[in-house]
Parts: structure tokens; C-alpha cells; sequence
């Protein structure tokens, strides 16, 4: 049965983190990093969504033009859910790639920003890991990752590498999936029959957020989730 509920418990607790470099030069793109994030409270959705992906994703992986729009049905379970949080969406295809991206604002009077979600769906997975996430995301750490083994089951060998440190007062989860099914498989994202499928999220929540105070526990439970 443990085979059935992998893929949804991925979105569930598939949630990825960019760590800190231990280089200076690095600290300094951090800290200009968390200025960012937490300015974003002040300005509309939109903008602080290319502001996001600018920060985040490589150039080539950019859409020339990002369409913004709420979200409030099922596709909120990538971002912050519904019940505390208005979850802004930006969703796209490039270079055979699929893009979901969300901003996240309390649901109170202030709007204040409680994080964004980042989660890219990718066809192969060759590269795994930290390899795998420097494709698409910009400033990767090189040290501090965790990985569990290879799993396999019946159909499908999964394997997981995690990441996880704090942005200032931020806190960020980032997390590498490698799924290699043992026959072809339909891939609804992707819209594709697929053998191999490689799912990287990142995830950072302010204090703003609900869930802040849980975020070490994401990592753990990835981990564990996913180990033989």
C-alpha cells in the first residue's frame, strides 16, 4: 500500500531548502537574500512574484512573462494551504520543465508575507541531489545536504536529499526527489510517459507563517519517509 501514497505524500512533505555557504562572499548573498523576502509584505503580488523567481531561478528557466493569479483550489497544497493564507500562483513550461511558484499572505488585514513555495517537475534524473538543483536554482550550497538510500519497491526506486538552514529570521527547506518507475509511466504534470522523474521544492517561510516553528521537522520526516 506504501507504493500507492507516494506521490501525494511527496507534496505533502516534499519541501525543499537553499543552506547558508560558509564562504563569506556567499553570507553576503544571503543576507541581501532575507532583505528581500521579508520586503516583500509591502508590494503586489505580481512583483513580489518576479521578484521571487528572479531571485531564485536561473535566466534561462524565466518566462518572458509571468502571469500571477489566486488560487483556491487544490493546487493551494503546494503552497501554504487555504485556511491561513492567500496563495498567489505562477505556473509555467520551459525547456521541458514544469514550473509551479507560490507567494504566500496571511489572511488578515495586514496581507503580511508568510514565505513562497517553489516546486519544478523535471523529466529524468540523471543528476540528483545537490547536481540536480544547481540546473534550475541559483546560489546552491555545496555542503550540509542529507541524503537517505536508494529505496525500492514494487514498481518505483525513490531517493531523497534534503537541505535546511535560516535566512536571517527566515527559515528554508529544500528537497530533491529522484523517482525511477520500473515501466513507463503517465506523467500528468509533465503530459508524458515517463521512466525517470526528478521533483525539487523549495520552501521559505517567515515568521509570519503558521508552520514556522515546524520546518525543522520536515527534513526528518522526508528522511524517513523515503529511506529503505
Amino acid at each position: 500500500m506504501r507504493k500507492n501514497y507516494l506521490i501525494p505524500i511527496i507534496v505533502v512533505v516534499g519541501i525543499f531548502v537553499l543552506a547558508g555557504g560558509v564562504f563569506f562572499g556567499l553570507n553576503l548573498i544571503k543576507s541581501g537574500d532575507s532583505n528581500k523576502s521579508n520586503s516583500l509584505s509591502n508590494k503586489p503580488a505580481k512583483q513580489a512574484m518576479q521578484e521571487i523567481v528572479d531571485l531564485n531561478i536561473k535566466r534561462q528557466f524565466i518566462p518572458e512573462n509571468i502571469q500571477v493569479v489566486l488560487e483556491d483550489k487544490d493546487l493551494v497544497r503546494y503552497g501554504f494551504g487555504r485556511k491561513y493564507a492567500d496563495n498567489y500562483k505562477a505556473e509555467w513550461r520551459k525547456n521541458g520543465s514544469y514550473f509551479l511558484t507560490f507567494a504566500g499572505y496571511q489572511k488578515n488585514q495586514n496581507k503580511d508575507f508568510v514565505g513562497y513555495t517553489i516546486n519544478i517537475h523535471t523529466k529524468g534524473n540523471n543528476l540528483k541531489g545537490l547536481s540536480a538543483a544547481q540546473l534550475f536554482l541559483k546560489n546552491m550550497p555545496a555542503t550540509g545536504w542529507k541524503s537517505a538510500p536508494p529505496n525500492s519497491l514494487s514498481d518505483v526506486t525513490s531517493e531523497v536529499s534534503t537541505i535546511i538552514w535560516k535566512e536571517g529570521s527566515n527559515k528554508i527547506y529544500l528537497e530533491v526527489l529522484s523517482l525511477s518507475y520500473k515501466e513507463l509511466k503517465y506523467n500528468e504534470t509533465l503530459g508524458e510517459n515517463i521512466k525517470d522523474l526528478t521533483i525539487i521544492r523549495k520552501l521559505l517561510y517567515t515568521p509570519n507563517n503558521p508552520d514556522y516553528g515546524i520546518v525543522d521537522e520536515f527534513q526528518s520526516a522526508a528522511l524517513k519517509l523515503f529511506s529503505p
